[in-house]
Order: structure tokens, then C-alpha cells, then sequence
């Protein structure tokens, strides 16, 4: 629905005295008997007070946030008020480069909202009737139906009051009747900027439109923790099949270098013990042979080792390498035959783009 309730209510907001649907720009519709008010569909209810328990003074206020400026302005207007401000309420709107402020009792602005409560009912504008009054160069005045006088005053501000007290307020021949139609006043609420409707009178939010989007946004995470689970189970799955095959290469490079050991139980214990032994068997022969033979092949970036074998009875250790070409394996022969190696060749075969070759190292005598 984009029409808007307009309601009107007495002074005291305890009776409601009007209801009408006016359009988005403002044109009266229909009127809204009382008891059904509570059933018409509305995408705002605008509620029209009768302002004689609201005043209004144009002030220039210091340029602050709003949120301070609602705190300091009830210090600022003490002077103005018959009775304490914390029995107040206060509403603000810039105009130009001053503010209007607006005073009422917040008994008054309770009893607003527990009448259109009681119909189910939430307002989302304020407004006191006087406002409604067109502004002109000169002070208007406007008779309801309920026989009080609307004044609007040249510089924005007015107020509502009983006939005989509007002619003793404002100088004589000072207001000019208004050709009044009540529901054309009424209207105007949809387009006025004044709203009491401040601080803890602030229309409230609509509860199922957070919990709409709360909702949604529980969704939205649980579809993301969701996709971070499985992305986390997918990549543990990956490491862990890696992990699987590292270890499966290096229990074969293992077994192949030490034959003699039958269980592994700690490959990293076991392979420093059987170094121990080497080292203290073969008098050093192995850690020699395999010295050059690691510091040739880091020395060789095309070179690749893919077994490794020693004879402890022979003192012979036996390696198979990879390399890019047959020529870079006859390099690297010659290169351990000039560090005192003598180099036996097994074999050499292609194994698709790369060259593997087996030799036999012992030292040379």
C-alpha cells in the first residue's frame, strides 16, 4: 500500500476526533469511520495532535550531531519552561540556518501512543495541528471543528488555543481567517517535515524486517562455514595423501639402502643406527663415497638421485641417477673420477624425457 492513515486526536491524545487514507502526494481520499481504523491497510500511520499542549520556538542552535544536541537542548530551553525539562519532551528540525524546537509533556506523547495502540496501531509521525497551517507573510489563523484557533505566525512558529484566548494573544486584525477545509488540513501531514516523533518517541523499527535479515545472514554463514568445512576436509585429505606417498617413497629409498632391516619402526632412529654401523664397520667408506657422491649431485641441477645402495662386504655402494641426457651423465662420471672415485657403469636406459643410469662407486686404489 503506498496510502498513508492520517489521524486526527484531541487535545489530551486520549480521543481520536478524525481518521482519513490521503495519497503519497497528499490528496484526501476518504474518510475512515472510527471503528475500522484498526483494519485499514497503510504504509504509514501519520497522527495530527491538537497542538495546545505543544510549543514551538525558531532558535539558533550550535552545529552538533543530533544525538548531542538532543542532550544539550533541554539545558538551553530551561529558561523557557513554567516547570523542570526532565518533564519534557523535545523535538528538533533544522530550517535554514536555525532550528525549530518543539516542547510538549511526554504524558501527552504517552497518551498518543496507548490510543493508537489500543486499535494496533503504530505512528510514525507526530505532527500538532497548528504546523498544518499554511505560512504567509502575515500571521493565518485557522478555526477546527472543535472550535479551537490555529495560528501560524510569519517566521514558522504557532500554536493552538481556545478563540477567546488567540484574539488576546495576537494583536488586533493581526490574523487572517483561513478558508479551512478540514480534511485538506489533515492531508498536509503526509507532506510536513515536523515530527515529534523523537528520542524514545522514535518510530520503532519493524521487528520482522531484523528478524528477516537476521535470518538470512544465519543462512549465508552457515552456507559459508559449511563450504569452509568441506574446503578444510578436501585440502586435509590432499596433505595427508601426500604425506602417504612421501613417506611410501622413502620407506622404499630406505629398504633399498639397508636391506638387512626388516621392520621399521622409526625410520629416522633406524637409519642413524645403521650409519653408526656402517661408519664403524666399513671404517668410514661409506661416508666417504656417499660424501662426494651428495656433494656432486647438489652441485649438478639436472642431476637426480632415485636409489641408493651400499655393500658393506664388497665396500662398494651402488646409486641409480637421473639425468636430462646421456651427455650430462657422462659429465657427472667424469666428475666423481676426478674426486678419487672409481665408477662402474650397470646400465643406462630413456625413461621417458629423462636418462636413468646405474653405477657402482668405490674408492679408488
Amino acid at each position: 500500500m503506498s496510502d498513508y492513515l492520517v489521524i486526527s486526536l484531541d487535545e489530551f491524545g486520549t480521543g481520536i476526533t478524525a481518521a482519513g487514507r490521503v495519497s503519497k502526494a497528499g490528496d484526501w481520499l476518504e474518510a475512515v469511520p472510527l471503528d475500522s481504523i484498526g483494519s485499514v491497510e497503510a504504509s504509514e500511520v501519520i497522527a495530527v495532535l491538537t497542538g495546545t499542549g505543544v510549543t514551538v520556538w525558531r532558535e539558533s542552535l550550535p552545529k552538533l550531531p543530533a544525538a548531542k544536541l538532543a542532550r544539550i537542548v533541554p539545558g538551553m530551553m530551561e529558561d523557557r519552561l513554567a516547570t523542570p525539562s526532565a518533564d519534557h519532551h523535545f523535538a528538533i528540525w533544522p530550517v535554514g540556518d536555525e532550528s525549530f524546537v518543539a516542547v510538549t509533556k511526554q504524558s501527552l506523547m504517552d497518551s498518543v501512543f496507548t490510543t493508537l495502540r489500543a486499535h494496533g496501531l503504530e505512528p510514525s509521525r507526530i505532527v500538532p495541528d497548528f504546523m498544518l497551517v499554511d505560512m504567509g507573510e502575515a500571521t493565518a489563523a485557522a478555526i477546527g471543528l472543535d472550535g479551537f484557533v490555529r495560528v501560524r505566525q510569519p517566521e514558522g512558529t504557532g500554536f493552538t488555543a481556545e478563540r477567546a484566548l488567540a484574539e488576546a494573544m495576537l494583536p488586533e486584525g493581526s490574523a487572517e481567517g483561513v478558508d479551512l477545509n478540514w480534511n485538506s488540513l489533515l492531508a498536509r501531514a503526509v507532506t510536513a517535515d515536523f515530527n515529534l516523533c523523537q528520542g524514545r518517541f522514535a518510530a520503532r523499527a519493524d521487528v520482522m524486517a531484523f528478524v528477516l535479515w537476521f535470518r538470512r545472514a544465519g543462512l549465508i554463514l552457515l552456507a559459508a562455514f559449511a563450504v569452509w568445512i568441506a574446503a578444510t576436509l578436501m585440502e586435509t585429505s590432499k596433505l595427508a595423501d601426500s604425506t602417504e606417498a612421501v613417506y611410501a617413497e622413502t620407506e622404499a629409498l630406505f629398504r633399498s639402502s639397508f636391506p638387512d632391516v626388516k621392520r621399521i619402526a622409526n625410520m629416522r632412529a633406524q637409519a642413524r643406527q645403521e650409519v653408526m654401523k656402517l661408519r664403524q664397520q666399513s671404517g668410514g667408506e661409506f661416508l666417504k663415497l656417499s660424501g662426494i657422491l651428495f656433494k656432486e649431485t647438489s652441485l649438478s641441477d639436472g642431476t637426480l638421485m632415485d636409489g641408493l645402495r651400499f655393500d658393506n662386504a664388497r665396500g662398494e655402494l651402488a646409486v641409480t641417477l637421473s639425468f636430462a641426457s646421456f651427455a650430462e651423465g657422462e659429465a657427472f662420471k667424469k666428475k666423481l673420477t676426478a674426486a678419487g672415485i672409481d665408477v662402474s657403469e650397470g646400465g643406462s636406459r630413456q625413461e621417458g624425457a629423462r636418462v636413468v643410469t646405474d653405477l657402482v662407486l668405490r674408492s679408488a686404489s
